[in-house]
Parts: structure tokens; C-alpha cells; sequence
């Protein structure tokens, strides 16, 4: 029986955290990113409640910074973790999972102050 291997996934928000570890089988086959695109980053609020519970840590692929979908973003240098979907005049939906916080409409102008940080791949409670 083989032993264990894991990769070590860095923490992004300077939170001081110790390095994710995800076993590696799983990380390669499943998540398909490659590691040194991999951050990990711990949910900031309640906004994706159901979804992502507050505390929690995801993993974002650093490169896929495009696109509709989950992902984490700096607004107004504040953390945030919401669906994003481009409209056709090139505005951004941000879209919480909590009915508690307001979706935002953002438009093409100001969506470039938005700093992507990539598409939440993983999520875990612990």
C-alpha cells in the first residue's frame, strides 16, 4: 500500500494560515489545475450562504479570471465571493446565494476596478 501524497496549496490572503493540503490523486484527477494556478482562500462572509458557509476555505484557479461563474473578487479592496455573469453591454451581475445581501449590477466602466482574483474549483467547511 502506497503512503499518502498531498500538495500543499498557499493561502492567498496573507491570513498567515499554514499551506492547504489536498491529496494529490484527487487534486490532479479532479480540481485539473495546475498547482502553481491553485490558491486557497477562506470564505469572508455569509453572502453564499447554503453554498459556501462563512469560515470555510475554497480553492480558486488563479488563471481562469474570465468567464460566468463562482468566483473571488477584491471590490473596493474588500474580499468577496459571489456568481458573476457578463452581461451582453459588457455590465457584471454579482449575484449573492444569501437573500440577505443586495445583488449588485456593476457596469462595463466600473467592472475594470474590479480585481478577479479566479473561480472558486473547491470548497471545503472544515
Amino acid at each position: 500500500m502506497q503512503g499518502y501524497e498531498s500538495v500543499s496549496i498557499p493561502f492567498f490572503d496573507g491570513s498567515g494560515n499554514s499551506p492547504l493540503r489536498i491529496d494529490k490523486e484527487f487534486f490532479e484527477l479532479d480540481l485539473n489545475v495546475p498547482l502553481d494556478h491553485a490558491v486557497a482562500i477562506t470564505v469572508p462572509d455569509s453572502s453564499m450562504s447554503h453554498k459556501l458557509q462563512h469560515g470555510g476555505t475554497c480553492v480558486l484557479n488563479r488563471k481562469q479570471l474570465t468567464g460566468n461563474g463562482l468566483f473571488a473578487m477584491r471590490v473596493g479592496g474588500i474580499m468577496k465571493i459571489r456568481k458573476l455573469q457578463t452581461m451582453r453591454d459588457g455590465a457584471i451581475q454579482l449575484t449573492a446565494e444569501n437573500p440577505q445581501y443586495a445583488d449588485t449590477l456593476v457596469s462595463k466602466e466600473e467592472g475594470k476596478t474590479i480585481e478577479i482574483l479566479g473561480r472558486v474549483i473547491w470548497y471545503s467547511q472544515q
